[in-house]
């Protein structure tokens, strides 16, 4: 079992798993204090079956409830940025979440975990199957297969120390 850690993410966590079908009312529309818990929120109530999915994939693999947490965050961006069905996401789909997340993540180290925790979240929801039907874990799936995990040097932010 997981441990908590002195940020207390496993209440963050159980909070948020407890609290899930707030996540479909928007922000302007929530009451009372889950008013201000999140700018995002999921705009297909289908979507929520995968947050689901994600809690009992978190149990088994026995993740830690930062990482949790984090990949619980970035789940939260993509169904806020699509308006479908996730597993009926297409390339187009996929750009424009991955236009959506350059506009907000600014550095290069962000943009390179989302698009780490995109096909991460990709292989745990909708696994590629071999010929004989298995589960392959080796395979990323096709639709975020062509991602990238390199951000160019030349665009990534240059720090300035204040000196």
């Amino acid at each position: 079992m997981a441990e908590n850690d002195i940020y207390n993410s496993k209440s963050k966590y159980e909070r948020f798993r407890d609290n899930l079908d707030k996540l479909l009312i928007p922000p302007d529309k929530r009451q009372g204090k889950y008013r201000s818990i999140s700018k995002y929120y999921c705009k297909n109530i289908v979507n929520l079956e995968y947050y689901k999915i994600l809690f009992n994939k978190f149990e088994s693999k026995d993740l830690s409830y930062v990482r949790r947490l984090r990949v619980l965050a970035q789940l939260k961006i993509i169904t806020y940025v699509t308006d479908k069905d996730l597993i009926s996401c297409e390339r187009e789909d996929i750009e424009k979440i991955m236009s959506f997340m350059h506009s907000v993540y600014p550095s290069k180290k962000s943009k390179e975990d989302f698009i780490r925790d995109i096909k991460y979240l990709w292989k745990q929801l909708f696994p590629e199957k071999d010929e004989k039907g298995r589960i392959d874990e080796s395979l990323i799936p096709y639709t975020v297969r062509y991602i990238s995990n390199r951000i160019e040097k030349a665009k990534a932010k240059i720090k300035i120390s204040p000196i």
